[in-house]
């Protein structure tokens, strides 16, 4: 078979509007030994940044992972909310 094209490997990416900030800001924080929650805490962190409306929660937000463990996860909004609580919490 015959390939044309460019490859890019990507730990990560932001996507679409304000897309820049985040992308700094991920390559400024992300690093290959975060944990879950810090992944998680970065997120929000990330969300938080280039979200119109200053609050997240649960309604308007979605968040999944994939894990060895569990495989797809889709976080339900209990899971959600309280996520964002401990983010909150640890600023």
């Amino acid at each position: 078979m015959f390939y044309v094209g460019t490859y890019l490997e990507y730990k990560g990416k932001a996507i679409g509007s304000g897309s820049e900030g985040a992308q700094i800001t991920l390559q400024e924080k992300y690093t290959p030994t975060l944990t879950l929650s810090q992944g998680q805490s970065l997120l929000l962190e990330l969300l938080r940044l280039v979200m119109e409306e200053n609050t997240l929660t649960s309604e308007n937000m979605e968040m999944c992972c994939v894990t060895e463990a569990e495989g797809f996860h889709i976080y339900n909004a209990e899971e959600l909310d309280t996520l964002i609580k401990e983010h909150a919490e640890s600023k």
